[in-house]
């Protein structure tokens, strides 16, 4: 998806039962879509993610929060400015034991310090 990312595209999406793959770049993330990010991962069981927002400031703790209802990832590519909580970290990592790739681009020094705690 290259333009804003509406609640019609994701909710239209939960429908694919069989998506395994998902990346969106250069997206707009507008604030109505934390509830239907919310159901969309949590519909879904994805083995890769990307997310490479046009506004990083758009990724909220809400929208990675939602990120982290998927337990089947194998490759993970995030990018963003702000830093969730590192608690939600930790909770992406330990649901997600299959990782083989895990990417993060842009981040700030406390996704060094969440990191740390995940991987000591």
């Amino acid at each position: 998806f290259d333009t804003h990312l509406s609640n019609d595209i994701l909710t239209s999406l939960t429908a694919c039962h069989h998506l395994k793959e998902f990346s969106l770049q250069d997206c707009f993330f507008g604030a109505d879509t934390n509830d239907a990010f919310k159901l969309f991962f949590g519909s879904l069981n994805l083995t890769k993610l990307a997310i490479v927002p046009s506004n990083a400031r758009d990724l909220t703790f809400l929208i990675f929060e939602s990120i982290t209802q998927q337990s089947h990832l194998e490759h993970f590519e995030i990018s963003f400015h702000p830093c969730p909580r590192w608690s939600a970290w930790v909770a992406l990592v330990e649901k997600n034991v299959s990782l083989k790739h895990f990417i993060l681009r842009n981040g700030s020094t406390l996704v060094h310090y969440a990191l740390e705690k995940i991987i000591p």
